[in-house]
């Protein structure tokens, strides 16, 4: 198995992008950075690329997306677009921005779900940000709308929430050709939120993306440089208790 990650880097404090890439702590994104950089790296068959801006990074830079296009806004959707360059070079292809930590069980569960689903069907992992005791996943919370689509999934519902966004994009060989065939390459418009949420959901719409959507305790990616505001939810401990429910329902009914 065959996998490229492209990690989406930005930092410049007098750089044109609104948020933390502009005005966080530069340590703690290069922290981030780094163990994103990291943790990628250690997904078995993964090759890592880093696109970024020279001179506006915290850490090394493979691919100058500078070359491509010079507004650094569009990062994403130029990432995306030049996927379709390296159809036929791997089995799934990866992009994901600098502070989502992922792991090879994410890819796992990804693996083995396609192997089991339809083409047109991706599954999408929660964003979770982990702040003291709290575990939420905003992107759910700030729309928690959800569609009529539904299915279960190692006995987990999994449900088709109106946000697409995750900040991360995973696609098999398969669903790459659908994106080639389906998918306008030369827009740059606004989807969702700011440029690059857009660019995820604007390359995402020939798939219904399915997330868990009875727990954050299974097949998440962790957002490492979290939200300043973060809406209470369960502390983990309660999670965990319903985890312990769910499987001890789960034996039962066995």
């Amino acid at each position: 198995m065959k996998i490229a990650i492209f990690i989406i880097h930005y930092y410049n404090k007098d750089g044109v992008f609104k948020g933390k890439s502009t005005r966080g702590n530069p340590a703690i994104r290069k922290m981030s950075a780094e163990r994103t950089i990291e943790a990628a790296r250690n997904v078995k068959g993964a090759d890592v690329f880093v696109c970024g801006f020279p001179g506006s990074s915290l850490v090394d830079i493979d691919i100058d997306a500078s070359k491509i296009n010079s507004d650094p806004r569009l990062i994403s959707y130029e990432t995306l677009a030049s996927l379709r360059k390296y159809s036929g070079l791997y089995d799934y292809f990866a992009v994901v921005e600098d502070d989502i930590l992922i792991n090879g069980d994410t890819f796992g569960n990804i693996i083995h779900f396609d192997r089991h689903h339809d083409a047109r069907a991706i599954f999408l992992p929660n964003r979770i940000e982990v702040k003291g005791n709290i575990i939420a996943c905003v992107d759910t919370d700030l729309n928690p709308n959800k569609t009529d689509k539904q299915l279960t999934y190692r006995g987990r519902t999994l449900r088709v929430y109106e946000n697409p966004n995750s900040s991360i994009f995973i696609v098999n060989a398969e669903k790459l050709e659908i994106i080639k065939a389906e998918v306008d390459h030369s827009f740059r418009g606004l989807v969702v939120g700011g440029p690059m949420a857009s660019a995820m959901a604007h390359f995402h719409k020939p798939f219904d993306l399915y997330r868990v959507d009875d727990g954050l305790d299974f097949h998440t990616v962790q957002h490492l440089d979290v939200f300043d505001t973060i809406p209470p939810k369960r502390t983990l401990i309660q999670r965990a208790a319903g985890k312990l429910r769910r499987l001890v329902s789960s034996t039962a009914a066995n």
